[in-house]
């Protein structure tokens, strides 16, 4: 099950440790039998056996495992742990009945994740996670708008819609992303296009023209577009 970003912390369980504090490790997934997980700046050898705590949904699982797998990994070094002792047992974790609706979309996303991930080259595994980023970003920003009241129209129908409908996500033939909505005010189409470019200092670039150095100036330039297409509703 991959559960990465879960609140992991770690610690050597031999006498010389025992007054160590607890190591922040980040978890990559999770099994029956153990899991894997990454430590920066902390090292870990086999067959170290350690103390753990995994935090889920605010309640601590406690253990204790060995580490039976080390390897260079592109987020850094990664380890893989098999359980010794585990309390509470996981098995809950693994049926849909104990995991909220949030936590089994998560799960389903971070498998979609991994799948093509794996069907990608290590060349263009960056570029593509900063690219589904930056598709998150712009449909959350959207979504929020909504939530808040902000409707916008399309050409079609003068019913207030939510930004989500109204605005076309879709990456164009050279697999840029592109938004693209009606200005009622003009009756015409509007549009950004948003590419990824090499460039550390400035990797947005918007309509081929303007470059941006974060995504959170990428939505705000977004904002400023879409300011004269929304109106609010009473709620």
């Amino acid at each position: 099950m991959p559960l990465p970003g879960l609140a992991l912390k770690i610690k050597k369980a031999d006498l010389s440790h025992a007054l160590n504090d607890y190591i922040a490790c980040h978890s990559v997934d999770l099994s029956f039998n153990g899991l894997a997980f990454s430590s920066p700046g902390y090292e870990f050898n086999i067959p170290d056996k350690v103390n753990f705590i995994l935090t889920i949904e605010e309640h601590d699982i406690v253990g204790s495992g060995v580490i039976c797998n080390k390897r260079q990994a592109p987020s850094g070094m990664q380890y893989g742990m098999m359980f010794l002792s585990v309390c509470p047992e996981l098995s809950s974790l693994f049926s849909h009945d104990e995991l909220s609706t949030a936590e089994l979309k998560n799960i389903a996303q971070k498998q979609a994740e991994q799948l093509v991930f794996s069907l990608v080259d290590e060349k263009s595994l960056g570029y593509l996670k900063k690219q589904q980023q930056l598709i998150d970003a712009c449909r959350s920003y959207l979504s929020r708008l909504g939530e808040m009241g902000a409707r916008m129209h399309d050409s079609h129908d003068q019913s207030p819609l939510h930004p989500l409908q109204a605005i076309k996500l879709f990456h164009d033939h050279q697999q840029h992303l592109q938004l693209r909505w009606h200005n009622s005010e003009t009756g015409q189409s509007e549009s950004i296009t948003i590419a990824l470019q090499p460039d550390p200092a400035n990797p947005f670039k918007v309509n081929d023209q303007q470059t941006f150095k974060s995504v959170f100036q990428v939505l705000n330039y977004l904002g400023d577009k879409l300011k004269p297409c929304l109106f609010f509703v009473q709620r």
